[in-house]
Formats: C-alpha cells, structure tokens, sequence
C-alpha cells in the first residue's frame, strides 16, 4: 500500500531556484520572514539570492507605483520629529533648528527624478519595517480614504462616488495614486512638522518641495490633507466639547482642517493619525485619555501643509513671481502616471481659472488659435457671419473669451467696425489692447462672461466663442458637476439676454451635440440649434461649428 504524500516535506526538496521562486512570489516581507524562520531549506535558498527576493516581495507588497515615495518616506529621517502631542513644536534650540534646516535642504537637493530607478539592493530589516508601515498604515488609510470618497458626511460629491463605485470599483491605478499621496504627506510632515512659528523658513523650504511635483500632484496631497483632518476633527471636536480641563484652555470644539490644533495632530504622522482616527467608536475615556495624557489639550501649528498650500498658490500667482508660476505650470509629474486623468482634470479646472491665463499670456509670444484657425472656420463664417451680417450694416461683434487670438483683427481687415472682445485675464486684456491699438473698431473690456451687466439687452447682433465654454467644462462629459451646470447655465443666459432676436450666437467645439446640447440649451428653453462638421484635410478629428438663434423669434 502507498505511503501518503507528505506535501510539506515534497516542496523542500524542489530544486533552489524552484525554492527562491516560491519565496519571491510571496506577498509582504513578514510573510517573507515567517517562511525562511520554518524551515531550513527555504532559508539557504533565500541567502543565495536575497537581495533579488528582498527587493521582489517589496515590490509585490508595495506596488511598482508606489515604491519609489515609499522608499524616499523610509529615507526621510530628519533629526527631529513632531511626535508629543502637547509639546510645543518650536521649542528647539537654535543647534538643533541649524541641523534641521541642513538635513531638508540636503534632502530636497538630492530628490530623484522621475527617471531614476528604484532601489533593488534592500537589507531584510529595512524591507520588514517600510512592508509593516505599508500594511498596517498606508493601506487601512487607503481604504478608509476610498470609504469617505463615498460617505455624505466627509465628500460633497459622495452621492455621486457612490454611484460612479457601484458601477466600476475603484482600478488599482486609484489605488496606487491615493498610497503615493499618503507617502506624499508622510514625507512632508516628517520634513515641516517642526518648523511652527518660523513661517519665512517654511515657505521657502516647501516653495522646494512643490517644485519636485506636477500641480496635479500637488493637488492631490491637499486632497489627503483634507481626508486625514476629517478622519480627526470628530475624535478632537468630541473630547474638546467634554473635557473640563480643555475648557479652561479655552479650547474650540467645532475644530476644521485649518485649526491650529488639528494642525498640529497632523504633524504627527500617517500611524498617530490612523490611531486617532480608530478611536471613533471608542468608549470616551480612551479618546481623552489618547488625545490629552498630560491633562491639557494638544498644542497649535499654525505653519503646517494648510499655511504653506495658501502660502505657495499665492507666491505662484502671475502677478506676483512670474518665475515660480512657470515652473510650476511645467513641473513634470514624479510620478509619469499612465492614467491621465488626474492631469486632464486639473488642466481643464485651470482652464476656468483668470490666474491660469495670466500666466500663459505673461510667458508672451504671438496668439494663439484655439480648435481652428481663421482659414479654417471661413467656411463656417462665410454663411453665418458674412453673408447674414455683411459689415455694411455696422453689426456689433461680441468676442467671448477672445483671449490673443486673431480673429477680431481678421474681422476688421474684411471690414467689421463695431467688435468688443471680453475675457476675464487682466493681462491678456492689456496686451491685446496694446497690440489692436492701431486697429479701428477693436474694444477691449475685462469681463465675466457670467454677469455682463455693462451690455443692455439684446444689443449685440453676433455672439462669438472659440473654446471658451469648453475651458469652463470638466469632469464627467456624461454628467458634469453641479459647479460646471451652473456657470454654463449662467454663461449661457446671459448670451442669450444681450443677444438681439434676430442675432446669432456662434460655438466653435470640439464637442459632439450629444455631449454640448444639455450644457448649450439647458432645460431646452433658449435656442434654436444648428450643427455643422468642420472638417479638415489635416487629418485630424473633426470640430463642430454650432449656430444657435433664439427660440423666442
């Protein structure tokens, strides 16, 4: 009769290569651990290829994505950290403040680019500490970061996550983009968290820190700030509204993300917070007695992520320091992430931002034309707008968001006298009222298109946008936010009020009817419609030419 099978004992007499395999298929370094500690054979095959098995179960732990913020988050050690919760973080001598400076400096100063590689030499030690932290921090914060996208109390726009996650659950991409912006605001508290009360010293150093990420990027880490300070508000908010002793200290108890004291407890790490956040559902003693140990409440920053975010979009506005709005603008991603769509929704927020303009016409050059050029829409034009508004009859011109484009010149050259070009970006209005100076018939005027009260109703005879309404547009093309419906709406009534009845208002997109219509014609009260296909021996994708007259007439 056959002796069973001992399973176990088949597997360690597979050849070592065989062995080393099975160890780098495992999915954490602790599990890594535990395997080599059980058996002899697994551990002599480990010590022959361990710095390629270390280096593999790191990465099937962490993620290819995530690995190289991981991997600076380990190499972070400041020689001080924000760590007591009611020690006042200044309180550092000036030998210790010195060697803080140095080591961010340093540090920033060496901070790999987007291609350097991965490290792929790993002491065991230090794999299991940043796999632990990863496990037991990164990733219970991921998932309660994915929860509260979902939940109406923490995300305005949680109805419509929900929704959006019944459909299609959130991809590993997300996934890795959420765990790069948890390392992301690691790193960052670890080198800042003890700068409070040395505001110039922040600014200066978190000016260097932004710079190592795309806006987009940047964005994202206030995203998770927000996160991370809902996750405490309602712990602190419930200890501060109860606790006798924190009412002498006159401490706030209806606490935000921008409390000095909130602040604070962010300074204190990813696994202060997620212990923090657990105790949610925690009997009151615990809560007090984790948040106040010393009888009193925890100490304020007010120079934290929150201050330098507000700090640095102002210092990066146009007006202010050209330099450093450039640089932003063109930072490139630390991350080249595959999914473009974090880039495409803060380019087409940016889009509908006046600042955003100012930069890109401060940088100079000739103008620029947006979807089509003069050449190209004359076949749209011929037929709208010369042949039906003939510039003997003097009609009045209205340019929506004109930006540097030529096209009112062009207008004038065939002899339109009467135009007024509108955009809301100071500088783009200044320069091409310089430039159109020597040119009859061009007025310039800084403007929301929104509210046009300076013009009357029904004035103009031709209402004109190349791409403005699309800048105004983001997110889902299906169903856009709220905030997109409601400034087109808004948009597009008051074309509508100063458009005479017998006007026409042409839209040059690159949006198909069954995407532009609703926003166009909302509750398909206002217009008349029509389509026309631009199309273009450049071989490009075709553009739309709408042509839009009131339903009243």
């Amino acid at each position: 009769m056959s002796q069973p099978y001992d399973t176990e004992r088949g597997i360690l007499r597979l050849p070592v290569e065989l062995l080393q395999d099975i160890l780098a298929c495992l999915p954490d370094p602790r599990s890594l651990v535990r395997t080599i500690q059980a058996s002899p054979a697994f551990y002599s095959s480990f010590k022959q290829d361990e710095q390629h098995i270390v280096a593999t179960v790191l990465t099937n732990c962490i993620g290819t994505g995530v690995l190289r913020e991981a991997q600076l988050t380990r190499d972070c050690v400041p020689p001080v950290l924000s760590t007591e919760l009611a020690e006042e973080p200044l309180d550092l001598d000036e030998e210790l403040q010195d060697r803080l400076d140095t080591y961010i400096v340093d540090f920033l100063r060496s901070w790999p680019t987007a291609s350097d590689l991965t490290q792929t030499s790993w002491a065991l030690r230090d794999a299991l500490a940043l796999g632990d932290f990863h496990s037991k921090v990164i990733l219970p914060l991921k998932d309660k970061f994915i929860q509260a996208s979902s939940d109406p109390k923490s995300c305005t726009m949680a109805a419509r996550i929900r929704k959006s996650l019944e459909v299609r659950p959130v991809s590993y991409l997300e996934q890795e983009r959420i765990c790069r912006a948890l390392y992301r605001f690691e790193i960052f508290r670890r080198l800042f968290g003890c700068l409070s009360w040395r505001t110039d010293e922040l600014m200066e150093f978190t000016t260097m820190f932004f710079s190592k990420f795309a806006p987009w990027e940047i964005a994202q880490l206030g995203c998770i700030q927000d996160f991370l300070g809902r996750q405490i508000t309602p712990v602190f908010n419930d200890v501060a509204r109860h606790d006798i002793v924190w009412g002498e200290f006159k401490t706030m108890f209806d606490a935000n993300i921008t409390d000095g004291t909130v602040q604070h407890l962010l300074t204190l790490g990813l696994r202060a917070i997620l212990a923090i956040a657990r105790l949610q559902d925690a009997p009151y003693t615990v809560r007090e007695k984790a948040l106040s140990p010393e009888d009193k409440p925890p100490s304020e920053n007010d120079d934290f992520l929150t201050s330098a975010l507000i700090d640095f979009n102002y210092r990066a506005c146009p007006a202010r320091e050209d330099e450093l709005h450039n640089t932003l603008l063109s930072a490139p991603p630390f991350h080249p992430d595959t999914d473009l769509g974090p880039e495409t929704i803060w380019q087409d927020q940016a889009l509908s931002s006046p600042e955003y303009w100012d930069g890109r016409y401060a940088r100079g050059g000739g103008g620029h034309e947006w979807f089509r050029s003069f050449d190209d829409l004359e076949p749209f034009l011929r037929p709208n707008l010369f042949e039906t508004f003939a510039p003997l009859g003097e009609p009045l011109i209205l340019h929506l968001g004109s930006g540097d484009s030529i096209i009112p010149a062009e207008l004038a050259y065939r002899g339109y006298t009467h135009q007024l070009c509108i955009d809301f970006s100071p500088v783009v209005v200044d320069l091409m009222s310089e430039r159109h100076s020597k040119i009859p018939g061009i007025e310039w005027k800084r403007a929301d298109l929104r509210d046009m009260a300076f013009l009357v109703d029904r004035s103009v005879d031709v209402a004109f946008d190349k791409s403005t309404l699309d800048a105004m547009i983001y997110g889902s093309s299906w169903n856009p936010p709220d905030e997109v419906k409601e400034n087109t709406s808004k948009y597009m009534r008051e074309v509508h009020r100063v458009l005479k009845n017998n006007g026409a208002f042409l839209y040059i997109t690159f949006r198909p009817a069954h995407f532009i219509q609703p926003l166009l014609n909302p509750d398909n009260s206002l217009w008349e419609m029509e389509m026309q296909v631009l199309e273009s021996d450049k071989g490009t994708l075709p553009y739309y030419g709408y042509v839009l007259k009131k339903k009243s007439c």
